[in-house]
């Protein structure tokens, strides 16, 4: 596995800063199968993405987790609250009047309750949209400025370079044979 990673990486993969001043990063993937390096590009290039915004973001994100479930929780023990206080009001209809002790400690205890949560409540709310917009600040943009289109750009020598460089590398190997065979003719004839 190691070989074929270090094989795409020195190979197949060019990743380069387009300028040093800007963070504008490149990525090229060189192969003969167009649709392989389309993909394989796009694959790459979101894989980093994610993990990039994932790594700068987690700990704030594990926070709205932590406070979205404090917000729940106080949320639903405030709405037990007022509906026990409901309900008590219900277990005691034609109440005797001199036994109002029985409903009004207990509805006085619900209420007190359903306030003092609406209080923490309102404050885990505040603080669940302070860390909301605090991701949303922290949060790096991202943008893919230029995605691949097929058909991808197919890097070739033209018909000048070829002929120049067939002339040249044939130039060589003419030359290397006739030294090759003048050499061996002469040490045939010492």
């Amino acid at each position: 596995m190691n070989n074929v990673v270090s094989t795409i990486r020195d190979k197949y993969l060019i990743v380069d800063k387009v300028d040093k001043k800007l963070s504008i990063i490149k990525v090229e993937v060189k192969s003969f199968d167009e649709i392989f390096a389309k993909d394989f590009n796009s694959a790459l290039v979101k894989t980093v993405n994610d993990f990039y915004v994932e790594t700068k973001t987690k700990k704030s994100q594990d926070n709205i987790k932590i406070l979205q479930h404090k917000t729940d929780s106080v949320r639903g023990i405030m709405n037990g609250a007022i509906t026990s206080a409901a309900v008590i009001v219900d277990n005691t209809p034609n109440l005797n009047p001199t036994k109002q002790a029985q409903r009004i400690i207990p509805t006085q205890r619900s209420q007190f309750s359903a306030e003092t949560n609406k209080a923490i409540l309102s404050q885990l709310i505040q603080n669940l949209e302070m860390a909301k917009m605090s991701l949303m600040r922290e949060t790096p943009l991202i943008q893919v400025i230029d995605d691949p289109v097929l058909p991808l750009y197919k890097q070739s020598i033209g018909l000048f370079k070829g002929v120049f460089l067939g002339g040249i590398l044939g130039l060589m190997l003419s030359l290397f044979f006739l030294t090759v065979s003048f050499v061996f003719k002469r040490s045939l004839n010492v």
